[in-house]
């Protein structure tokens, strides 16, 4: 329990550090622009990341078959229940594709810290690499549909094939596939990029905290309130109930990886959502993306034990 404990803390207090650092930044630097700042960690060190996860996969093996037909399943469900919901209130293009950005993408970080619940440390491990490799793509894939330059409604399926992280995670995987052994000297200059991603990330979402989020103002964020409790319903509610009702239909005769789907299915809004929308959105949207991600977090902290609980219950591992 203790080793437990240490590793909650661990992995909690590291990020809100890199956090602070960021809205210290955000506040102070009065020429700090985080437009530029997400430009680099989104176009320049993200996609080291993403091509260095994906050279760690295992393909067509069981789970990674599975994970894949699980995941799209469940974020289509998921997709066209928010689109048919935020098409009902009456939002315009740019918010409507802002919630189902903030609907869909997954707090990558946040999948790490469900690891320890997942039974054997080394196959959690995997399962998680690989979940984890399925939400990159559907950022990547998403992230650059949803965020589209207002003056065209045809620019988001472009932005797609310009994506670089899509490329990144093509060519991981297309290694990882054919074998084929990076060498050596290659993966340790890539490392160092790819071990600086998070905490840029983090760093990221801090200054816009500490540009733009002011508490005093509340009454400019009453306006945002019902927009935050409609995304964050369906992030951490209604996506693991999907969860739930989809696992008994496939016939999954691992009950382990049956509980992680569920429980990484609850995980909160992504953080690269804050950094994409630093990157293209406006001021209102940047103020907007980094609540949903402080307060998806923070629930989240409430959401997990009470899902693990519930899956004890309903989905014992077995003896």
């Amino acid at each position: 329990m203790t080793g437990l404990f240490e590793y909650y803390v661990i992995k909690t207090l590291i990020p809100v550090a890199f956090l602070v650092i960021g809205v210290v930044l955000g506040r102070n630097v009065q020429r700090l622009d985080d437009r530029s700042y997400s430009a680099v960690c989104l176009l320049a060190i993200a996609p080291f990341w993403f091509f260095r996860h994906s050279l760690s996969q295992i393909p067509f093996t069981y789970d990674f078959i599975f994970i894949l037909f699980f995941i799209l399943f469940h974020t289509a469900a998921l997709f066209l229940i928010a689109y048919k919901f935020f098409h009902i209130l009456e939002l315009s293009p740019r918010i409507h594709r802002l919630f189902l950005l903030n609907t869909v993408a997954v707090n990558i970080l946040a999948l790490r810290q469900i690891q320890p619940l997942l039974g054997d440390p080394a196959q959690a491990s995997q399962t998680v690499n690989t979940i984890i490799f399925y939400y990159m793509v559907i950022f990547a894939v998403f992230g650059a549909y949803l965020i589209v330059d207002e003056r065209s409604h045809y620019r988001g399926l472009g932005n797609i094939l310009k994506t670089p992280l899509l490329y990144a995670l093509a060519a991981g995987l297309t290694l990882a596939v054919a074998k084929i052994e990076v060498p050596y000297k290659a993966l340790e200059a890539i490392d160092p990029l790819y071990n600086i991603a998070i905490p840029l990330a983090l760093i990221a979402a801090g200054i816009l905290v500490g540009k733009y989020v002011f508490f005093v103002q509340f009454q400019e964020y009453g306006v945002l309130i019902p927009g935050l409790i409609t995304v964050l319903s369906f992030r951490l509610i209604l996506s693991p109930l999907l969860a739930l009702l989809i696992a008994p239909l496939v016939l999954m005769d691992n009950i382990e990886l049956q509980r992680a789907m569920i429980l990484t299915s609850g995980a909160p809004t992504s953080l690269l959502a804050c950094v994409l929308v630093s990157y293209n959105g406006k001021q209102n949207e940047k103020r907007f993306v980094v609540l949903c991600f402080l307060f998806s977090a923070l629930i989240h902290f409430l959401t997990l034990p009470l899902l693990h609980f519930l899956l004890n219950s309903w989905i014992p591992t077995p003896d």
